[in-house]
């Protein structure tokens, strides 16, 4: 089996001829490479189209002796881009000649399976297709274990200070866990119909089931992950409110309690400052003010601390 990393038409067209199965790695091919590698090999004008334009949903599309499988892995995000990972888009074309993947950005597992092939060609066709398709999802294993972590992270944090700048970077975090997730979940059901269209493909020589079955199986906890993911996020934005919600009514019960003892001394100092004749020339001494200005003071504030305390007892009984 040979791996290209470039469209040479003179080495594919001599594969073809020698009936030898290859491996074709392209990373942002321009188009018109891609429309001269299609006429080359007999791809089909659509299937070739979704290529030169990409953004396409995960899907199969089963053409009379090809597939174009839309797949998505899973790459590093730009740095300015506010996130640590993003989907990766990446076509995978099948026949029972060659095997063609084609990417706009770098994918780290996917070079590693073509030098890994390289070294120690697969024993059948079908195995290429596994170990691709494998690679494709063992992009996943970093950013999930990462995702974990920074999701933990926030759980952690949520109940300390900062809480504003906090649920910014919870809410980023849910953007890009769905981003992965709305991908995921589609793949998981296409993912049915592209096994058993590998099945079918005539010209195809075949391996195992069980290594289709083993990807099926990856691509399945791939979105399981990512939906427990979504669900921790969910219910740690719950937690942020509560715990908000619960920070507010403790300082609005200080305020309350404040503005109690506030009530009952504004009684006391506005019924004692009123410009009554009587008030005015009988309370002038300091033993009048010790006992009607500060005793009355003293009186209302023990009564309204008693008054709260039972209030907070009766409450504690209920």
């Amino acid at each position: 089996m040979q791996v290209l990393t470039r469209v040479r038409r003179e080495a594919v067209a001599a594969l073809r001829a020698q009936d030898e199965f290859f491996w074709l790695d392209l990373e942002a091919p321009p188009s018109h490479e891609l429309a001269a590698l299609g006429a080359e090999l007999d791809l089909h004008p659509l299937a070739v189209q979704d290529s030169i334009n990409f953004g396409q949903r995960p899907k199969v599309d089963e053409f009379d002796d090809h597939l174009l499988i839309v797949f998505y892995s899973v790459t590093a995000a730009p740095a300015d881009s506010g996130r640590e990972f993003e989907p990766l888009e990446v076509h995978v074309y099948v026949s029972g000649s060659f095997v063609i993947t084609i990417r706009r950005r770098p994918c780290s597992t996917l070079d590693q399976a073509r030098q890994r092939m390289q070294e120690h060609p697969p024993a059948d066709e079908a195995k290429v297709i596994y170990r691709i398709l494998r690679a494709l999802c063992d992009a996943y294993d970093r950013p999930l274990k990462r995702l974990e972590r920074r999701v933990d992270d926030q759980e952690e944090a949520v109940f300390t200070a900062q809480r504003n700048a906090r649920l910014e970077v919870i809410y980023r975090l849910h953007q890009e866990v769905r981003d992965l997730l709305r991908r995921t979940t589609a793949q998981r059901e296409q993912f049915r119909y592209a096994a058993q269209a590998l099945a079918e493909l005539p010209g195809l020589t075949r391996g195992p089931r069980a290594e289709l079955r083993d990807v099926a199986d990856h691509v399945t906890e791939i979105d399981s992950e990512l939906s427990r993911h979504d669900v921790d996020i969910d219910s740690l934005v719950n937690v942020y409110f509560n715990v908000t919600a619960s920070q507010t009514n403790t300082v609005a019960t200080r305020l309350s309690l404040i503005a109690t003892f506030f009530l009952a001394w504004t009684l006391v100092t506005g019924f004692f400052g009123q410009n009554f004749g009587w008030l005015v020339e009988n309370i002038e001494s300091r033993e009048a003010f010790l006992v009607y200005g500060v005793g009355g003071l003293i009186v209302a504030t023990a009564v309204a601390a008693l008054v709260l305390w039972l209030g907070r007892n009766v409450r504690g009984d209920k």
